[in-house]
């Protein structure tokens, strides 16, 4: 049974599963709840992680392949903003019993397994213990008990170095391949139960333009490169040279990387009196309208870019250093599809200029973590559909998918997954409140795979 209560006492939610023995609980920077489990089927069980929104619904559950050994969850931790570890010590009459440690990332993906093999013999250890303790973001430390034969009593420690990756590059100007002469490059994915988007790492760009990442995981993350309020030379750019996070390169670090260049816009602008403000929000928490924070308002003007502005977390934006004359306002949000208008500066600032971002557009859930024997794109449902539907997709091996979005005239309006993913069958969700009614066509992309089905929006 799990529980949540409010500061004063009261019961906000419960939660009780009899298949599910829960043994540690944790939480992350988005207020999402994270418990070890035994899970038990049967003559059966293994270690597990489930994690709850704060409004105490399940988003996933994930559990270690049982097999032959019974597991036994030890501990949990959660490693902000990334990483989900458990442990377990494992056993079975006649074989050497083991420690053993998993890491998911925070959408659920299971990312290494390790198991360290002991020389005893029984199957009672699993009624000791198996802590960790992170000395850095890469090195943990464990110590395991168990009792066991020969020996009565076992004890052993161990020290385990997670790889981590490096990437470098040079950042230029894409009007004339300059160096860039300062500013920031970050790391970042999309956490899809909280709309938010996470820093992997962050690193300074040189006065010649190098920067250099050094703590990137294996795993699925973006680049984003952009400057501080007091050098406002070019506008926050994704890699390799695009404003539109769905039109960015995703990088999954398997080595250490180099020559990782981004070509970022240039600011045409100098010190102007007027600026344009207002409000970004989205529907985070439907049917409630909430405020959107880290959504990038772009002023365009004549072709080029005057300035940004950046949400913060009360959604509030202001762009400054504008001269009078029109704009187009193109709102840029991780996890939703842009939106824009077009605004005129006469003799005066403008205010109450503000944004709905609508709801989130992607979202990648596993719903099956069986290998299937083959690729497989499903018709999507509802079909046809008003706003929203499901198109779900099986995956026999690891590697890059993506899958896109296609108007009637065969352009690219939408891309809802394009990350490396484990073998499994994913779902995504797709919102089409900003477009019209019509035909539109999904594509499945994966190795030498490629699939294309037809779905209609009816409004």
């Amino acid at each position: 049974l799990m529980v949540k209560f409010s500061p004063q006492g009261n019961l906000l939610w419960d939660y009780n599963n009899q298949n599910f023995i829960f043994k540690n609980i944790s939480s992350d920077l988005f207020n999402n709840i994270y418990t070890g489990a035994n899970v038990y089927s049967g003559n059966e069980r293994g270690p597990g992680v489930i994690k709850f929104n704060k409004h105490g619904d399940v988003i996933w559950s994930r559990f270690h392949h049982m097999g032959e050994y019974v597991e036994n969850i030890s501990d949990m931790q959660v490693k902000n903003p990334f990483s989900i570890y458990i442990s377990y010590l494992g056993s079975k009459g006649g074989l050497p019993s083991y420690s053993g440690f998993t890491k998911f990332n925070s959408n659920g993906l299971e990312k290494w397994s390790y198991k360290n093999f002991r020389n005893v013999f029984d199957t009672t250890i699993g009624t000791g213990s198996l802590i960790m303790a992170f000395t850095d973001y890469r090195t943990m430390f464990s110590a395991a008990t168990g009792i066991g034969n020969p020996r009565k009593n076992d004890f052993h420690t161990a020290k385990n170095t997670e790889e981590y990756f490096s990437i470098s590059g040079i950042v230029t100007f894409k009007d004339n391949n300059q160096p860039v002469q300062g500013g920031f490059v970050k790391a970042i994915y999309y956490d899809e139960t909280s709309s938010g988007m996470v820093t992997v790492d962050s690193a300074a760009i040189q006065s010649n333009g190098n920067y250099m990442l050094t703590k990137i995981p294996t795993d699925t993350i973006d680049l984003m490169f952009y400057q501080d309020d007091d050098l406002l030379h070019f506008v926050p750019t994704y890699y390799v040279s695009t404003i539109d996070w769905r039109e960015a390169t995703p990088i999954y670090a398997t080595q250490n990387l180099s020559n990782i260049n981004c070509q970022v816009y240039r600011i045409n602008n100098t010190a102007n009196p007027f600026t344009i403000s207002g409000q970004v929000t989205a529907n985070l928490d439907n049917p409630s309208v909430s405020a959107m924070k880290d959504a990038i308002v772009y002023a365009k003007s004549g072709g080029s870019f005057r300035n940004y502005g950046v949400s913060n977390g009360n959604g509030s934006y202001i762009t400054t250093k504008l001269p009078a004359g029109s704009y187009e306002l193109i709102t840029h949000r991780m996890g939703f599809a842009p939106v824009s208008q077009n605004v005129t500066i006469i003799n005066s600032s403008l205010s109450n200029i503000n944004f709905d971002m609508g709801s989130p557009l992607i979202g990648i859930n596993i719903i099956n973590e069986n290998i299937p024997t083959k690729y497989l794109l499903s018709q999507n449902y509802p079909n046809p559909f008003n706003p929203a539907t499901t198109i779900k997709f099986a995956v026999p091996v690891a590697g890059l998918i993506k899958l896109s979005v296609y108007d009637i005239l065969g352009r690219e309006i939408e891309i809802l997954a394009n990350e490396n993913l484990s073998a499994g069958t994913y779902s995504v969700n797709w919102n089409a409140s900003n477009y019209p009614s019509g035909i539109y066509f999904y594509r499945l992309e994966g190795n030498e795979f490629t699939e294309t089905k037809k779905m209609v929006l009816i409004k």
